[in-house]
């Protein structure tokens, strides 16, 4: 996953492209769903920044890598909501005689 890459490459990056990259590690949900410039401003970074960054990974923009974001938030969800229902379905099994 992009996070993983994110902390590989840490060191390698710029100072700007490591203030995102602390700030996509620390708030991956809001990348989801934030808009540029207020990602930008919580990340104390120009836009310009944020799609440099997404360049530098091989997005061809950043709304592409908060697409993935969401994705991945949507498929954590979807799995969270599965492994729930099930634990639900085995433990209402359990508790009948």
């Amino acid at each position: 996953i992009l996070q993983d890459e994110i902390r590989r490459r840490y060191d390698t990056l710029s100072k700007r492209l490591k203030q995102v990259a602390r700030y996509i590690l620390d708030n991956s949900n809001s990348v989801a769903f934030d808009t540029v410039a207020s990602i930008a401003q919580q990340a104390d970074v120009p836009p310009s920044t944020l799609i440099r960054f997404a360049n530098a990974f091989g997005f061809s923009g950043f709304n592409e890598m908060k697409q993935m974001f969401k994705q991945h938030l949507m498929e954590e969800t979807a799995n969270y909501t599965e492994r729930a229902s099930l634990f639900r379905q085995t433990t209402s099994d359990e508790s009948s005689p």
